[in-house]
């Protein structure tokens, strides 16, 4: 197998850049051959791969390529990454980008099973974990340490125990979570010190500094004037989250409010 030379070896898996982007057509053969496709997708597929050298079991040689094709695909492979880093899958609603029913058992979704692989390798289906992302703010820009948010639940996520639910941050430079002062990188169920708002909702503070002692257990620290995404998963989730998958009126509200650091 052929030494892979990256131009960033710290970068997770999912999210490699390589100094020779045709790299990404060598892995892909050698996975294909080592992970075959079912019969009906070998035939149905592959075979529009061919002209790009791409044959089932079969190493990619790029020396039998035209070169205008190697090029074209090197390229591809260059762009490919961080482009499905920001191409959105599933469903705006209520400020969430709700994940597809697809999601952890792909069959011939293509698109969804591309995205989670470049941004989380896999994912479990929507019976284990239920997956609800928040990437903009309520200005409709991306999510930004320069700035300070609130997330609100009026109503809280359901789980069937022994499940939880938690909101995690991730830095979209290399969807890791984001190193801070106070070792906190998620929020939810098992956190007992959360403070309640009077009327019982929930209010979480997303921002680079303290909000303040008072807020201080409710506090989720982001990064420092760079682009991050939250993820509020539900593990073992209840049949009503389950159903909100694919009826949107089922799924529970949320508030994310916006304002400037100054």
């Amino acid at each position: 197998m052929p030494r892979r030379i990256y131009t960033d070896p710290k970068l997770p898996v999912s999210a490699l850049a390589f100094k020779d982007p045709l790299q990404f057509w060598e892995i892909l053969a050698d996975a294909l051959a080592e992970n075959p496709p079912s019969a009906d997708q070998v035939a149905a597929l592959l075979p529009l791969f061919k002209p790009l050298g791409i044959m089932p079991g079969e190493p990619w040689d790029r020396s039998k390529l035209p070169p205008v094709v190697a090029e074209a695909m090197g390229k591809v492979a260059e762009r490919i990454g961080a482009e499905l880093a920001i191409l959105p899958n599933g469903s705006f609603r209520n400020g969430w980008v709700v994940q597809p029913p697809t999601i952890g058992n792909f069959g011939t979704d293509y698109y969804n099973r591309a995205i989670i692989a470049r941004n989380g390798l896999t994912a479990n289906t929507p019976q284990e974990a239920i997956y609800i992302g928040g990437v903009t703010g309520s200005d409709g820009n991306r999510l930004s340490g320069v700035n300070r948010y609130t997330v609100t639940f009026k109503d809280l996520p359901p789980f069937v125990e022994p499940g939880f639910w938690s909101l995690t941050l991730y830095d979209s430079a290399n969807n890791y979570t984001i190193p801070n002062s106070i070792d906190r990188y998620s929020l939810g169920s098992d956190n007992k010190t959360l403070k309640r708002n009077a009327d019982g909702s929930l209010t979480l503070y997303l921002q680079q500094d303290s909000p303040g002692a008072e807020h201080e257990a409710n506090w989720l620290p982001a990064p420092a004037g760079d682009y991050y995404f939250d993820f509020c998963v539900a593990y073992a989730p209840g049949e009503a989250l389950i159903r909100a998958q694919s009826e949107p009126d089922a799924f529970p509200s949320r508030r994310l409010r916006w304002w400037s650091s100054g």
